[in-house]
């Protein structure tokens, strides 16, 4: 389970998020880098999938970078794992594909 502060994170850079984006995502200001950073390194996300035919898991970071930049003014700024990223988009096209037939997940 996320905490508030590194759910909240992750939240904003999802919505920020766009398919293949590759610059860093800002996702706010110098009191959010303890949370990204523990993003980053404590959490982990567990994908259970088939392959093959056979059942696989995989254990992969949400975050594979933080970034700040400035020196007065810092700015936190994240950068998605590419497993993630994967596993976001497909499981956001699935969202989507039920919404437009009207069922559910």
């Amino acid at each position: 389970m996320l905490a508030d502060a590194e759910r909240a994170i992750l939240n904003t850079a999802l919505e920020k998020y766009r398919a293949g984006q590759s610059q860093p995502i800002l996702v706010g200001h110098k009191k959010v880098l303890k949370p990204a950073l523990r993003l980053m390194t404590r959490y982990r996300l567990k994908i259970d999938e088939v392959m093959d035919g056979r059942a696989v898991t995989s254990y992969t970071c949400w975050v594979d970078a933080v970034r700040v930049r400035g020196a007065e003014n810092e700015q936190v700024c994240v950068t998605f794992s590419p497993r993630f990223e994967h596993i976001w988009l497909e499981s956001k096209e699935l969202l989507l594909d039920s919404l437009a037939l009207g069922t559910t997940c």
